[in-house]
């Protein structure tokens, strides 16, 4: 069922792409321009659409309307193909959700799949086999610190489909003039698969115009999951290169839960309840005509006990829609 719905997701997405091909390849200046018109006027009908939902649902909260102006509603679609070595090719849909409603004082919003960084494309602590969405509550929010309540189902576990409420905590310190600290949890508490706490532990150091520096410490108990504590370890340089393009660099160590690991049992070599990985890969993101399409490509090197720690490459490829407000600037983690 995943493979099959993200080949129509690949499919939809990869026949925008090739409209825009089409139309940026029209010799006549004048049809080139009204190709480009055509294909904004369909992203900013899709835009409007997404507005007027999260507007409707809005009135369900508050009588009270504001204007869309400064609202970060947002829809990421996102159409990823990874290969591994002896494993093979693989497909898988994302959709991101951020609806924000001021009617209630940006008090209510409704969010899908927003909990967690970009996993690799060869495994991580299994959050892409999980899709959720959830109406949240925000309760104390400022620039130090702040609290949500989010309440919604999950395709987690056994049974496929589960109610779950999830609290998100954050705190934030200025350490220097360049350096920040972040500390994070979120707790859940599913239905079925009963608790969950993931605590991360962020340092960042923004190192000049072009240059961000992130740490990233993770430990994720999953009591579905042995009852165990899975730590994760990752380093990450940004660049931004200009407003279309941006890398990351990045170094990763952790363990994940056997069900979470990308081989099948018969191409594990010595099969356990739990796996140790480690990763080197480069993110390469590019801006595509439009400040709403987007490609990005994953060079990566891995070693993993499944393998028993030999080479083994990967690669992910992926195509991105942002419906909404699109960035003003092509990132990656830089927030």
């Amino acid at each position: 069922m995943k493979n099959s719905t993200g080949k129509i997701l690949l499919a939809a997405l990869a026949a925008l792409a090739l409209t825009m091909s089409s139309a940026a390849q029209e010799t006549g200046d004048s049809n080139q321009q009204g190709e480009t018109d055509r294909v904004d006027a369909a992203q900013q009908r899709l835009t409007d659409l997404v507005r007027q939902t999260a507007g409707e649902i809005d009135n369900f909260f508050s009588d009270e309307r504001y204007s869309w102006q400064n609202n970060k509603t947002r829809i990421t679609l996102r159409g990823n193909l990874d290969w591994i070595d002896e494993h093979g090719w693989e497909t898988s849909p994302e959709v991101r959700i951020h609806l924000s409603m001021p009617g209630t004082n940006n008090r209510i919003r409704i969010v899908a799949n927003d909990d967690d960084d970009d996993g690799a494309a060869d495994g991580g602590a299994g959050d892409e086999n999980e899709s959720n969405l959830a109406l949240r509550w925000v309760g104390k929010v400022t620039n130090k610190y702040g609290i949500t309540l989010d309440l919604g189902l999950s395709t987690r576990g056994d049974p496929s489909l589960q109610a779950f409420v999830r609290a998100n905590m954050f705190r934030n310190w200025k350490l220097t003039k360049t350096w920040d600290g972040r500390l994070e949890n979120r707790l859940y508490y599913y239905t079925d698969s009963e608790l969950r706490n993931d605590f991360r532990w962020y340092f960042e150091h923004r190192i000049n115009d072009k240059f961000f520096f992130r740490s990233r410490t993770r430990f994720d108990y999953q009591q579905d999951k042995d009852k165990g504590v899975y730590p994760e370890q990752r380093f990450t340089l940004f660049q931004q290169i200009n407003n279309r393009t941006a890398l990351a660099y990045e170094l990763i160590a952790e363990e994940i839960y056997f069900d979470d690991s990308p081989w099948d049992v018969d191409e594990i070599l010595e099969p356990s309840d739990r796996y140790t990985q480690f990763q080197a890969r480069l993110r390469f993101r590019q801006n595509i005509g439009y400040p709403w399409l987007f490609y990005e490509v994953w060079p990566i090197a891995a070693w993993a006990e499944e393998r028993d720690y030999e080479f083994t490459p990967a690669i992910r490829f992926r195509l991105e829609v942002v419906l909404g407000d699109p960035p003003k600037q092509t990132r990656l983690g830089m927030n």
